[in-house]
């Protein structure tokens, strides 16, 4: 499929659209964009990406990007995507001593109108702030992700003007699956992340019946496209039998400790 550099932009650009949110800093380092939330030691708050620099300058922004989180005393994880510059920063990165944590695909749906079938004994819906609690449970177990860096997550993605949703299966009274998703800034592109399901409940349709109602509300919202960054491991393959077609390859790679 012909893929355009809106939606190459999105899939890189997501992890780290900007927005002010409690907890979250942006940081200024020449030729990438910045994340940190401090305290949470991981490589999807921490983060760096985005790049833009010339082969001459790749050196230079790594060592300012290390010496930063150093300073803070912060693991961080660095973006590698389809438009990143210069394009071996993936050999950059291990030379230094990174060591790659995830490995996504990313994928993309412009088919927005033709519902996706789910399991009828799930019920979706979209959360509000009285959910807080059952939000940061789920995606903190779910994920899992540091329990410190649920609220702020929710917060962020709040704040780009995203909407967050729980699945529950049929008589149960709490919700086990979680997900997200918000326009990327700028485009009529959506961006669905934060699919997390209790280890419990997983294989019983929620996350496709979670996608399902996201991709439904994509359409009403006047969305042209849904993107995703799927785990290579569990949900890509979930997410190619719906529709998803993968266009691109995302990775982050986990800094090395910084120095005691």
């Amino acid at each position: 499929m012909e893929v355009s550099p809106a939606i190459l932009q999105a899939i890189e650009g997501s992890l780290l659209a900007y927005a002010e949110a409690p907890q979250f800093e942006w940081l200024s380092i020449p030729g990438v964009q910045a994340r940190a939330l401090r305290g949470s030691q991981h490589p999807l708050f921490n983060i760096v990406g985005v790049a833009q620099c010339s082969a001459e300058d790749a050196a230079a922004t790594l060592a300012q990007a290390l010496a930063v989180y150093a300073e803070m005393g912060e693991l961080f994880g660095f973006c590698v995507g389809p438009l990143s510059q210069p394009t071996d920063w993936a050999a950059r990165l291990q030379a230094a001593g990174f060591t790659l944590a995830v490995a996504t695909a990313g994928m993309v749906r412009t088919d927005l109108q033709t519902p996706i079938r789910h399991n009828p004994a799930v019920r979706v819906r979209r959360a509000t702030r009285e959910d807080i609690p059952d939000l940061c449970r789920v995606y903190s177990e779910g994920y899992p992700i540091p329990a410190n860096t649920a609220a702020p997550f929710l917060e962020w993605v709040w704040a780009l003007g995203g909407h967050h949703y729980l699945a529950w299966l049929e008589g149960m009274a709490e919700p086990v699956t979680a997900a997200n998703l918000f326009p990327f800034p700028g485009s009529k592109i959506l961006v669905l992340q934060g699919a997390a399901t209790l280890p419990d409940y997983r294989g019983r349709g929620l996350y496709t019946s979670i996608l399902a109602q996201r991709i439904a509300d994509a359409a009403e919202m006047g969305m042209e496209a849904a993107i995703l960054q799927a785990d290579r491991s569990s949900s890509a393959p979930i997410c190619a039998k719906l529709g998803f077609t993968e266009i691109t390859s995302l990775d982050v790679y986990l800094s090395p400790p910084p120095p005691a």
